[in-house]
């Protein structure tokens, strides 16, 4: 009895499926994008059939969807025995450097990123990342260990946060100036502090998180805070002599700000645009820029008393 081409076909492309799955499994490899690839075999297949019209058995059947389904599923760590979290720690003192500014950039592609101002004079940065170590078949482990890189070039110290799963916590000292370059592919970016007045500016990206920005500051120049599928809020205190000029826009969402009296501007109900009295005279001066696609936008903004 001679065997059907869609049969050998089938059984074939299932059982390299199962050995992929098994290797990477053994050795702790992730396979990247295992739900799409999964989809794209499953449409080769579709298209083989239908070029050689030639019909499997039941048996080459089970044996490819089972592949599929085993394939599809690695992504979901169904190969991880166990999972548990490390924590990394860096602290950087004025014992440590002499900088008059920190620049922090951090960008992780799963996980929340959350940055608070301290009242330790002596802490330049301290950095604290949880990420996950998995343990998979046959003992073999793996770490998503981010990486933190630190130098100073001339008054600055650059500091950089880079991961792939964790997240990451930032207190900053008070007695530097600081920019944040902060981006999350799917997770959270929260700064948040009761004052942070030598904070000037911040770059805050998330694609399927939110982005909340809570902090009384007298030294702001920029915000720029941005969302893909998820909601930016921000809430500033401002000293008396501060000047905002206020932008938000969504495509999808709402749009809601408040701000002092006398500030001049319009609003609808997807975007706002507003200026506080004087604020060419005003300094410093801070552009904030909130955008969202998918979610709203907030901007509340009051005068320290």
């Amino acid at each position: 009895m001679s065997t059907r081409p869609a049969d050998v076909f089938f059984s074939v492309v299932g059982g390299l499926l199962f050995v992929a799955v098994g290797a990477a499994a053994l050795m702790g490899v992730e396979i990247p994008h295992p739900l799409a690839l999964a989809l794209i075999i499953a449409g080769f297949a579709v298209m083989f059939v239908a070029l050689t019209r030639s019909r499997p058995g039941g048996l080459a059947i089970v044996i490819f969807v089972f592949g599929l389904v085993v394939l599809a599923s690695s992504g979901l760590g169904l190969a991880t025995l166990s999972q548990e979290q490390q924590t990394k720690t860096v602290v950087l003192t004025t014992a440590d450097f002499r900088p008059t500014e920190v620049s922090l950039t951090t960008s992780m592609q799963a996980g929340n990123i959350e940055v608070q101002y301290s009242t330790n004079e002596t802490l330049l940065c301290r950095i604290v990342v949880t990420y996950p170590k998995r343990t998979f078949l046959f003992g073999s482990q793996a770490a998503d260990e981010p990486t933190i890189e630190y130098q100073q070039t001339g008054d600055r110290l650059l500091v950089s946060i880079e991961g792939s799963a964790g997240n990451v916590r930032v207190t900053v000292g008070p007695n530097v100036r600081s920019s944040l370059v902060l981006a999350a592919t799917a997770g959270n970016i929260v700064v948040i502090s009761g004052r942070a007045d030598r904070l000037e500016s911040i770059d805050a990206r998330a694609t399927a998180g939110n982005v909340r920005i809570d902090l009384e500051t007298e030294s702001l120049r920029t915000i720029n805070a941005v969302s893909t599928a998820g909601t930016v809020e921000c809430d500033l205190v401002i000293s008396g002599t501060q000047g905002v000029h206020a932008i938000g826009t969504t495509t999808l969402g709402s749009a809601s700000v408040s701000m002092p009296e006398g500030a001049l501007g319009s609003k609808t109900n997807y975007s706002f645009d507003y200026t506080t009295a004087a604020f060419a005279l005003a300094d410093p001066a801070a552009i904030v820029d909130l955008r969202a696609t998918a979610g709203s936008v907030s901007l509340l903004v009051t005068r320290r008393t």
